[in-house]
């Protein structure tokens, strides 16, 4: 599973419509959905933290918890490795 970054938000967002944050969020519920429907119960994604920042991290962990995921996020060289299980 390849690493998601800012940029790619960027590129694919307009800011005034969705924060990055809410992007990533969104992008992590859609992948949630496919594993879901294979009969997985976890998924893990990277996200780079020095192009995002801890505080927009800390607040994706709070968004998919509100929505009842199991959420561990550990730092991982210059990221994040999100790991969400249902």
């Amino acid at each position: 599973m390849r690493g998601f970054n800012a940029d790619d938000a960027r590129a694919l967002v307009d800011d005034a419509h969705r924060s990055v944050t809410e992007f990533v969020v969104a992008d992590l519920l859609r992948e949630v959905d496919v594993a879901a429907r294979a009969s997985q119960r976890i998924v893990k994604r990277q996200v780079d933290v020095d192009r995002l920042g801890d505080a927009a991290c800390g607040d994706i962990a709070a968004a998919l918890q509100a929505r009842g995921f199991q959420v561990e996020a550990t730092r991982d060289g210059d990221g994040v490795l999100f790991v969400l299980r249902w």
